[in-house]
């Protein structure tokens, strides 16, 4: 295998496929032609920085060797949304590639025949991903770095993939799939696809019909594999599927195992640290291999690694737990920090936070993330006087999805929050600050909705103005068509308001009455009406909307009698 910095003209026959797809196959030739008409395009333009992103991976790697070839730094953001223009613009990066209506330098096929030049690269790249501080953070590789860890890729990998074509469903922006779908191939000199697959089905079948290949794949597509993928067609030509970018389940490597008759091989690693260590999850909690030429330790029980691909000869102390084994496998824990992975994507908590704050609506935020049917992230949001006075103008679900769309430009998708929920003050303590379990309580199964207005009514009863938001856990698998709101969580719902708002108190011991009249559907604005009788033990109520009444009937309950003194 070739290294990066060895990389020249004549390092592969003019006839050697490097990338394709169902438009044809490109050569080395074709290569070299669009790297020199791409360096002329790039000097003329005299920057001394780029940032590149492009989502054909061919062109994204002619943009790449023309940088490196004319020994520039070149930035490779993860998003191309507004909120990483910005940040590359703070970094004095001109733009070459696809950034939406950003002023920069469109990536094209060379128009004519080219004079391939010297291909010797000098330059370096600089991958983004999320910093505690919340903002985009920049990390430096060096051609040096890249080489090693490919180099420990191919020692390990290199045999099984010999003639492999390789595809998959990930991005190049990312260091994942920067290293395995094009440094990768292109110094081994295997084939690649051009463009990342949205379909697997369309991938597996795609791929198998070319003969041998191999997947680089993300968890969240591998955990949505379904029965009605070629696994026939695809068990006979793939020879690897690689998974890296968060953690995969076990049932889904088992799924992958039954269809392929192969376990993916996990990929852990970082921005930071490049590659760590792999596995195949043939059993729950399979423990972690380190990469060949990477080192291992605890050090306050923090994963600490050092390996020839980090930029020195320090150890690096990760946020990942770990328990270290005598046989040089580690037992990876739960991460320390607040950098999380969302559907794959690396995620800054601070980040969202921060563009959160930002906003006139918003007095104090805290975001966390939430297991529903997949990971999602939950805001839990204070409002500002102005943003009171919105909620209260558009209700729950525009008031939100306005707050929604401020994010999207600022944020990649992964990090907006899907889940939304306003109080009235964060559960901070009395140094200030938050503690996860308290937040996350809020999003809990069993919380209220909203209550948006309070009224005495006659007979001390009171009646309470709810708002039911589209995005509550017990929408999620009740009627996935016309999701409706269960009956037993209105009676739920009822008694927890009743005890908060009534005093009610006793054990629940039966009920009388109690009709359902009309359905619930999400967004919904009820009226519920509580009367509260502590002689008799009976909770009357009932649920309204400008559509009628949806439920009524009563609660009873034992009452507590209390004991008699000696």
């Amino acid at each position: 295998m070739l290294r990066l910095t060895d990389l020249a003209a004549t390092s592969f026959a003019p006839e050697h496929i490097v990338a394709g797809d169902e438009r044809g196959w490109l050569t080395w030739a074709d290569l070299l032609a669009d790297v020199a008409y791409l360096r002329g395009v790039l000097r003329a333009a005299g920057r001394e920085r780029w940032a590149l992103y492009h989502g054909d991976s061919y062109l994204f790697t002619a943009g790449l060797l023309a940088l490196l070839a004319e020994g520039l730094p070149v930035y490779l953001p993860a998003e191309n949304h507004q909120g990483m223009v910005d940040a590359l613009g703070a970094e004095g990066a001109a733009l070459a590639g696809e950034f939406g209506g950003a002023e920069q330098v469109a990536l094209a096929r060379a128009p004519g025949a080219q004079r391939a030049e010297d291909l010797r690269l000098t330059g370096s790249v600089v991958v983004y991903t999320s910093g505690s501080t919340g903002r985009p953070k920049p990390i430096p590789k060096s051609l040096r770095q890249l080489d090693a860890e490919l180099t420990a890729l191919e020692e390990n990998w290199g045999e099984t993939l010999a003639g492999a074509l390789v595809g998959g469903t990930v991005s190049h922006q990312h260091i994942y799939g920067l290293l395995f779908i094009v440094l990768w191939p292109l110094v081994a000199g295997r084939r690649s696809w051009r463009r990342p697959f949205v379909d697997p089905g369309i991938m597996a079948a795609t791929l198998a019909a070319e003969g041998r290949n191999a997947w680089v794949m993300s968890p969240a597509h591998l955990h949505r594999l379904d029965g009605a993928l070629p696994w026939a067609r695809a068990r006979a030509a793939t020879v690897l599927v690689f998974s890296s970018g968060g953690p995969l389940e076990q049932r889904a490597a088992e799924a992958v195992n039954e269809g392929l008759g192969q376990y993916p091989v996990e990929v852990l690693g970082s921005s930071e640290t490049g590659g760590i260590a792999w596995r195949r999850q043939a059993v729950l909690g399979e423990p972690w291999q380190p990469l060949p030429g990477l080192e291992v330790r605890a050090v306050g029980g923090e994963l600490a690694v050092h390996s020839p691909w980090l930029p020195d000869d320090d150890w690096y102390v990760t946020a990942d737990r770990a328990v270290l084994q005598d046989d040089g496998r580690f037992v990876l824990g739960v991460r320390s920090d607040r950098i999380v992975k969302v559907e794959g994507k690396r995620v800054s908590l601070p980040e969202v936070e921060a563009a959160l704050a930002s906003h006139e609506y918003v007095a104090d935020c805290s975001v966390v993330v939430l297991q529903r049917r997949r990971q999602v992230l939950g805001a839990l949001l204070e409002l500002s006087a102005v943003g009171r006075e919105q909620f209260d103008a558009l209700g729950h679900h525009r008031f939100s999805r306005e707050l929604r769309s401020f994010l999207v430009n600022r944020l990649a998708a992964a990090a907006v929050p899907r889940v939304w929920r306003f109080v009235d003050a964060l559960p901070r303590n009395s140094q200030g600050k938050l503690r996860q379990k308290d937040v996350t309580s809020r999003f809990a199964a069993g919380s209220l909705p909203p209550v948006r207005n309070r009224q005495e009514i006659a007979g001390g009863g009171r009646r309470l103005q709810l708002h039911v938001p589209a995005d509550s856990p017990y929408f999620e698998g009740h009627f996935r068509a016309a999701p409706i709101l269960p009956g037993v969580v209105q009676l739920r719902w009822a008694e927890q308001l009743a005890r908060a708002e009534l005093g009610l108190a006793g054990e629940f011991a039966g009920m009388r009455g109690v009709k359902f009249t009309a359905v619930t559907f999400p967004e919904e604005q009820l009226v519920l009406e509580l009367h509260w009788d502590a002689v008799s033990g009976e909770l009357r109520f009932a649920y309204e909307s400008p559509r009628g009444r949806h439920s009524e009937g009563t609660l009873l309950y034992h009452r507590r009698v209390p004991a008699e003194s000696g």
